[in-house]
């Protein structure tokens, strides 16, 4: 992000490569930044995607794929993942 907003103005549009990036960098940042909310709320939306990774690897499962990282319920500790 640095990089990109050292670019000459014009370089720096949404229209090039560069919206990639941004996209890039603000999903990653509301992955990161669940922690400094509020525990109630943090640990709410844990327990959504925990369960989300969990219907996925339940999927894989069935279509007799290898289970993803973090998303086979038998064996992810939710508090360590």
């Amino acid at each position: 992000m640095k990089a990109i907003s050292e670019l000459p103005e014009d370089c720096r549009l949404l229209d090039t490569k560069n919206k990639g990036v941004l996209l890039k960098a603000l999903v990653h940042a509301s992955d990161i930044g669940n922690p400094t909310r509020p525990f109630d709320i943090a640990k709410t939306w844990a327990e959504k995607i925990v369960s989300e990774f969990f219907g996925q690897g339940d999927r894989e499962k069935d279509l007799g794929h290898a289970i993803s990282m973090l998303c086979d319920r038998s064996t992810t500790n939710f508090a360590n993942s």
